[in-house]
């Protein structure tokens, strides 16, 4: 199967959240906290949504508290991250029958 960058998925995603009536702040929200989150990724050499799996966000999350970020904005930052690669892996596993969701524990 193809590699497919996290930068080349996060708009279609935005897409998706505007065709389900998300609100233009949601949207704002979710693009920024994916943003930074696929600069990480791009920085730690994992471009790529197969290589994402809940270590690797846990250990942003654990980045981002060795700067500060309190764990309420955590924990919607890690919900909007795991429903992006949740959203991916429905889209290209669903119909292969190959059921991956990422669930994020202990803020």
């Amino acid at each position: 199967m193809e590699k497919t960058t996290l930068r080349t998925i996060l708009p279609e995603f935005i897409k998706s959240l505007n065709e389900k009536g998300r609100s233009p702040s949601t949207i704002i929200a979710y693009r920024a906290d994916l943003e930074q989150f696929v600069d990480f990724a791009e920085s730690k050499q994992k471009p790529f949504a197969q290589s994402i799996g809940s270590e690797f966000i846990a250990s942003y999350r654990d980045a981002l508290l060795a700067n500060k970020y309190t764990h309420n904005f955590l924990f919607f930052l890690t919900f909007n991250i795991s429903s992006f690669i949740n959203k991916w892996y429905d889209y290209f596993y669903k119909s292969q029958a190959y059921p991956f969701y990422l669930t994020i524990t202990h803020f």
